[in-house]
């Protein structure tokens, strides 16, 4: 098992939980580049096995900005003869920053170096959060592992240490579940790209809102969608919604950065307003008002 591989995964308990064997069966070095900020990955993946960094637009010490120049350039720079094992997340928020040629040219760079050095590369991706060309095109650069599911116990486990409310500080990312959704603790909140009108149908838009569903929005707005006939209108809804919802990520991205501002009744009511989608615009307002009141 030499060069790139997809793993289809939609949450880090899955990921790390098809890792787990490999991880500790690797006597060499692992790198990790996650969408979790360091403390929450600490949950799924142990200091002492593992170089992590942070995949992040937020600048820190261990952040690495969502780009494929710069992830490419950081990965070569610690790429060592000890190095076994690379695990990259987020290759959908990547991608997004990106042009579809340009990040399978990276994919092919980076195939080409870690064969000649014996090293396996694995892209944890939920295979709905990507077009299905590029999917098609990805798994053929970087073919599909086939794993087990984790085990009920582990994902209890995970579950448990996920509602942990204590000593996170800035890092944690701001998620509730939402009250018609059931969302995954593991969800990650990100912005998706923009659907365009041309090609617009009904399986695209129950497509985007599994997507939406599974980061934990409250989609009763959009539902009516689904059951129109006129497409145009239809995506009037979508992109009603869509402002709206990318309106709440820049929210909730503000919530987690200045998170040591507010009180824990403050984050839960904006993070539970944004999750829902009630009344985005005058919240970000509030909360922005509030923030630079502080």
């Amino acid at each position: 098992m030499v060069g790139l591989f997809t793993l289809e995964s939609t949450s880090p308990t899955t990921t790390y939980g098809a890792l787990a064997d490999r991880i500790d069966a690797t006597a060499g070095h692992v790198m990790c580049y996650s969408r979790l900020p360091l403390r929450q990955l600490l949950r799924y993946i142990a200091t002492n096995t593992a170089d992590m960094w942070w995949i992040s637009e937020h600048e820190s010490p261990r952040s690495i900005p969502p780009d494929a120049p710069s992830i490419e350039q950081h990965l070569q720079s610690q790429l060592n003869d000890d190095t076994e094992l690379i695990i990259v997340e987020g290759l959908d928020w990547i991608a997004s920053r990106s042009t579809v040629p340009a990040t399978l040219a990276w994919l092919q760079r980076l195939d080409g170096l870690v064969r000649h050095q014996d090293v396996d590369v694995v892209f944890p991706l939920d295979p709905l959060t990507v077009e299905s060309s590029f999917w098609r095109r990805l798994t053929g650069i970087a073919p599909l592992m086939t794993v087990a599911e984790p085990t009920a116990s582990e994902s209890v486990d995970h579950r448990s240490l996920e509602h942990d409310t204590t000593g996170d500080g800035g890092e944690k990312v701001g998620l509730v579940k939402s009250p018609s959704v059931s969302q995954s603790s593991d969800a990650v909140i990100t912005h998706l790209v923009s659907l365009p009108r041309l090609g617009f149908t009904s399986a695209v838009l129950a497509r985007r809102m599994l997507q939406w569903k599974r980061m934990g929005f409250d989609l009763s707005a959009l539902e009516p969608a689904l059951s129109l006939t006129d497409m145009d209108d239809a995506f009037s809804v979508y992109r009603s919604v869509e402002l709206d919802i990318v309106r709440a990520i820049d929210a909730l991205r503000l919530l987690e950065t200045h998170e040591s501002a507010l009180t824990v009744t403050e984050r839960e009511m904006f993070n539970y307003r944004m999750m829902s989608l009630l009344d985005v615009e005058k919240n970000v307002q509030d909360l922005e008002h509030l923030l630079s009141a502080r």
